[in-house]
């Protein structure tokens, strides 16, 4: 098998995955986690913090700002670290909207009114009974509803009994306790767990409604009570894992799922990177902290490794083409084969999904960021199997090579995978020579590899997706090491503005120790 099954789709890109102590150095657990977000921003997503439970348990993890919960990190007795767990935990309806009022099965319900001081504006939202929020052209949202039908958007219901087991999480002390408060999440996630007494886990979390007509993927008419959600799943329909007989558990936003249980994963990723990090963790019984930084740093490409042979007789006996014939297949920014391939894939995936959808409409849909992971799951489906919707892909990857190498300048990988992170506040306004945006800053990060990166742009806008925070803990101490891409301040006057970014570049771990 080639570890890529073009069954599933790819999105999102985060990473992370925990051994036992059956397959580590130190006889313990060992945490690994490198989770990917926006990092076309200064300063980073994620800030790093510490505290001390009213036990006296100290804890240090990973926030996001006017959210004081430790989402990921440890105590001195357990780790835990989450992926995105591509859950659908939102829809929209369609509302029948007369007077001021919702239609259900022939009867008509008043709208609860919001007004909300939004730029300087009253701003008016309307909302039924069930938290349908009615959605209007913006430049409606001053003015009182008309009549219409409308699009609705729910998604789950506030619960702050759900909340406060989230905020208590950091404070479990085994994980079989953690696993307890975890299944219930306003954020669909796959966390893993692990503690000193030698347990490792995995709980799927979430807050899936009950859909009885639809998978949810279109609107359906509210006014028809049999088309609202009837609840949410229980505890027990979520994934739950506890010290797997392989002796490690990863997670790289692929499926997961019980297929005796209600489905919960709508679009995951490809399970490319799960399958190399499981390739990596399988390699030894000896794992240490320094392994899994490695692992972290890891840009070998499964996808190159299965299409280059098939580019292979066609492919000359020297000079770029041969280097590439010759690739270790990783991602270097200074690799010139690197480069080649990249600009290869990009005219495949545009050659190929030209073929199946037309160059009209691949060239109108190509630029939404979903819709490029669709046509990379296309691409890829083709690579895999010789075929897709009928086409050979062979006289396909013929011609992109061709075009390719026509248009190959001699750069290196890094030479053109660049990427600035801007000022939050001044959105890169500012002439760079003032020194608020940082970059540019060439790097390895590649499609489909542990490293996982993108550097794109989504309604014109800069779109970087890489590692935001990396985390590696061997739970035989209270040590652990870390790197964030960026300091914890957003004012470029702060000392610490630009506190980690060679850390980030440069790959150096810092030491904390609970």
């Amino acid at each position: 098998s080639s570890g890529i099954n073009a069954e599933y789709g790819v999105i999102t890109n985060s990473n992370n995955w925990v051994i036992s102590g059956v397959l580590s150095s130190s006889g313990f657990p060992i945490m690994s986690s490198d989770p990917h977000l926006d990092l076309s921003k200064q300063p980073n997503t994620f800030y790093e913090s510490s505290y001390k439970s009213w036990q006296g348990n100290s804890v240090f993890g990973i926030s996001v700002p006017g959210i004081p919960i430790i989402l990921m990190g440890r105590n001195r007795d357990i780790s835990f670290t989450l992926t995105y767990g591509m859950m659908d935990m939102g829809d929209y309806f369609l509302e029948k909207v007369k007077d001021g009022k919702y239609e259900r099965d022939g009867n008509y319900f008043p709208l609860t009114v919001r007004k909300h001081l939004v730029a300087g504006k009253n701003v008016l939202f309307y909302e039924t009974a069930e938290g349908h929020i009615i959605e209007r052209n913006i430049e409606n949202y001053e003015h009182e509803i008309v009549d219409g039908i409308y699009v609705a958007l729910r998604v789950p219901d506030r619960n702050d009994e759900i909340t406060m087991r989230q905020a208590l999480l950091p404070f479990a002390t085994t994980v079989q306790e953690a696993q307890k408060l975890l299944p219930q999440s306003n954020l669909g996630s796959n966390y893993l767990l692990a503690d000193n007494r030698g347990n490792i886990g995995y709980q799927q979390t979430g807050s899936v409604p009950l859909r009885p007509t639809s998978n949810g993927l279109l609107p359906l008419p509210a006014w028809k009570s049999e088309n609202l959600w009837t609840g949410y799943l229980a505890d027990d329909d979520y994934l739950t894992k506890l010290n797997p007989p392989e002796q490690f558990i990863t997670t790289a936003n692929n499926l997961n799922q019980d297929p005796n249980k209600p489905c919960v994963n709508t679009y995951p990723a490809l399970p490319t990177r799960v399958n190399r990090i499981t390739e990596l963790l399988k390699q030894s019984t000896n794992h240490s902290v320094e392994d899994m930084m490695r692992y972290q740093g890891d840009t070998f490409s499964k996808l190159a490794d299965i299409t280059i042979p098939l580019l292979d007789p066609f492919l000359s006996k020297s000079g770029i083409e041969d280097e590439l014939r010759k690739w270790d297949r990783r991602f270097q920014i200074d690799s010139r084969p690197s480069a080649l391939w990249f600009r290869i894939w990009d005219e495949y995936t545009e050659n190929i999904n030209t073929l199946i959808f037309g160059e009209k409409i691949y060239k109108r849909l190509e630029p939404i960021v979903f819709n490029k992971y669709t046509f990379y799951k296309i691409a890829i489906a083709g690579v895999e199997t010789g075929f897709v919707d009928g086409i050979d892909v062979i006289p396909v990857l013929k011609k992109s090579l061709k075009n390719a190498v026509s248009r190959y300048n001699g750069a290196a990988y890094g030479d053109f995978r660049k990427y600035f992170s801007v000022n939050m506040f001044f959105s890169g306004k500012l002439p760079k020579i003032f020194g608020f945006d940082v970059g540019p800053h060439p790097t390895n990060s590649g499609f489909e590899v542990v490293k996982v990166g993108s550097v794109d742009t989504y309604i014109s806008a800069p779109c970087v997706f890489m590692q935001t925070w990396r985390f590696v803990t061997d739970m035989s101490t209270n040590v652990f090491y870390s790197i964030l891409p960026g300091g914890p301040s957003g004012n470029y006057f702060s000392n610490i503005y630009q506190l980690e970014i060679n850390n980030y570049l440069y790959e150096i771990y810092k030491k904390w120790e609970l």
